[in-house]
Order: structure tokens, then C-alpha cells, then sequence
């Protein structure tokens, strides 16, 4: 993933052409025809089923590596002896700076759960969580705020939880809602919705790792796969908020 879109194609263009070619070339070496059945009949199957189903997730064919490796060996394999070395050289210098770049890069880390706790920390925060449990990261990652997990058990909201929630707004300071994972556990948005019905107003919304946005009016935009918060906060102006309306 490159930033702008022509230097992704650009790029991705080239190195699939050069991958291509080289992979091709394994073609001349008859023992290779396993390898090709092995590379290309989940990924057929896997076409044909998505035009039902869509299962098209990379994540999925992971077993299709082995295969493909094995094909661009081979394929590297069959030049001569200074176009092999160059060949190995330039696949080897691919593959390493692509793993560096998305270790170093904070647009693949999906669930800063770090990032998450250390800004909860130290702000008196009450953190409702639409779950019927504390997620292990944010247990692994200690820090002072509560977590409030606000359902029974799977999809099954606290019958009274109006009535437990309102004496924990008065004690703390700031109040999160978490959102993560709410498309599977509170698709209704049933536990954000009880919390307006108590008198409590958006006032922002924290993405991460991605960066905190200001809601006016309320950004309802859910993230299932990051953890997204929505800060909920009083209307009495009086109160420390993080991020205000602007007017």
C-alpha cells in the first residue's frame, strides 16, 4: 500500500511483471507441474466460490505460499549463472524491505491496543465495552481506568444497565464507548444508544491507530477491525473535555 495511487500501480505493475516472468520460466522444468496445481486450483476454486461468497481474503490462501515459492525458485533457477545471482539478489532485497516497511509502518497496525490504554490513562476514564468481558489486551495493558463490560453474556445487553450506569457517570470523570467489535456483539447499537438516553452527548471520536477526529455532527462511522471510541461526554460545559464542538 504506496501513497499516491500512481506510484502503488507503478510499482505493483513492475514487480508483478518481473514475479511473473520469473515464475514462468519454472515452466521448463517438467517437475514443476505439481507445483502449478498446487498454486492454482485453491485460487480458481476460490474465484468461482466468491462470485457466491465472498472469501477472497488474502489471509485465507496463505497455503498457496509454499507453492508459489517453490515455483519462483524454480524459476529463478533456470537462467544463467549472472542473471540467476541478480535475479536472487533483487527477490531477497523485495522481500526484505517489504517486511521492514510493514513492521515500520503504523497503517498496518490494525489494533494499537497500547496506543488505546495509554490514552485512557490517568484521565478517571470509565470505558463501557460491548462485550460480556474485558478484552485480554486491555488487561495485559494495565492501566487506572475501569472497564465496564455492558452485556450478560454474546450479544445480550444488561437488562438494567440505564440504572448501573448512571451512578458510575457521576463518579468518573470521562466516559468512553468502545466500538470494537460492536458489528458482531451490538449490532443495534443498543449499549451507545443507552448512553444517550442518559443525558449523554458525543463530543469526539478516537481511531486507532489512526488519528482522532472531531464529530460534528456525531461521526457514526464503525471500524469493527480497529478500536474505535467514542468520547461521551455531559453536557454540563463546566466538564473536562478533550476535544469541543466548535461552534
Amino acid at each position: 500500500d504506496l501513497d499516491p495511487q500512481s506510484l502503488y500501480f507503478a510499482v505493483g505493475g513492475l514487480l508483478l511483471i518481473i514475479f511473473s516472468s520469473l515464475i514462468l520460466l519454472s515452466l521448463r522444468d517438467k517437475k514443476s507441474k505439481s507445483l502449478w496445481f498446487f498454486f492454482f486450483t485453491p485460487i480458481v476454486l476460490a474465484t468461482l466460490i466468491s462470485f457466491k461468497t465472498p472469501i477472497l481474503g488474502y489471509w485465507r490462501y496463505l497455503y498457496a505460499l509454499p507453492p508459489f515459492l517453490m515455483l519462483l525458485a524454480t524459476g529463478i533457477w533456470q537462467p544463467p549463472s549472472k542473471i540467476r545471482t541478480l535475479a536472487i539478489s533483487f527477490v531477497c532485497l523485495v522481500f526484505i524491505s517489504a517486511n521492514i516497511y510493514f513492521w515500520l509502518n503504523p497503517k498496518f497496525q490494525r489494533e494499537d491496543w497500547r496506543g488505546l490504554t495509554n490514552f485512557v490513562n490517568g484521565k478517571n476514564a470509565l470505558v463501557i465495552l460491548p462485550f460480556s468481558g474485558v478484552f485480554a489486551p486491555l488487561n495485559f495493558y494495565q492501566t487506572d481506568a475501569v472497564y465496564y463490560p455492558a452485556q450478560q453474556n454474546l450479544g445480550k445487553t444488561e437488562d438494567d444497565l440505564s440504572e448501573k450506569l448512571l451512578p458510575l457517570f457521576k463518579k468518573y470523570q470521562t466516559i468512553y464507548v468502545m466500538e470494537y467489535l460492536s458489528d458482531l456483539s451490538d449490532p443495534d447499537r443498543k449499549i451507545l444508544n443507552t448512553v444517550r438516553k442518559l443525558k449523554q452527548k458525543e463530543k469526539a471520536v478516537y481511531n486507532f491507530p489512526s488519528t482522532p477526529k472531531i464529530s460534528l455532527p456525531p461521526l457514526l462511522n464503525f471500524f469493527p477491525m480497529t478500536s474505535s471510541f467514542f468520547l461521551v461526554a455531559p453536557y454540563d460545559a463546566n466538564r473536562n473535555l478533550f476535544l469541543s464542538p466548535k461552534s
